[in-house]
């Protein structure tokens, strides 16, 4: 199964455990209704900052969400970190170069200077490519976990 779909699985199983309806996803997210319909129809990625708002609105990982793990547990980290920093972080430990990075991950050189210098956010897939790259969640590389 491909991620997206594992997103809609996750994400329709969270709101029939919580007895919720996607208008009160959207009144506590502020994530448009129209939005929340189009991921259920596979007619629309979510971005990270919809990512963050819904795995923080069920308290359950990134993780979880787009499929990459069975367990519905999170430990927000004590210390909230940012993608950019997280970013260059792995990078520097997994002494990689940037043009390196650009080709094993399929990532252009432009969106890899733009994670770093925090001037842009990961798309849906790439993030799930760098989280599997990096052999880390998806939680740590966004630095809302500590745990890798």
């Amino acid at each position: 199964m491909d991620n997206l779909s594992d997103f809609v699985d996750s994400l329709q199983e969270l709101m029939l455990e919580k007895g919720v309806k996607p208008i009160e996803i959207h009144n506590a997210t502020k994530i448009s209704l129209s939005v929340i319909y189009d991921w259920f129809k596979k007619k629309r990625i979510p971005n990270l900052n919809s990512l963050i708002a819904v795995s923080n609105y069920f308290e359950c990982s990134i993780d979880y969400l787009c499929g990459r793990t069975e367990h519905n547990f999170f430990r927000k980290s004590n210390n909230l970190s940012t993608f950019s920093k997280r970013f260059r972080l792995l990078i520097e430990k997994k002494k990689v170069t940037r043009r390196k990075l650009s080709a094993e991950v399929n990532l252009s050189m432009g969106c890899i200077q733009r994670f770093l210098a925090d001037t842009g956010k990961p798309l849906f897939y790439s993030l799930i490519r760098l989280a599997d790259y990096f052999e880390c969640s998806i939680d740590y590389l966004v630095g809302l976990s500590d745990y890798i």
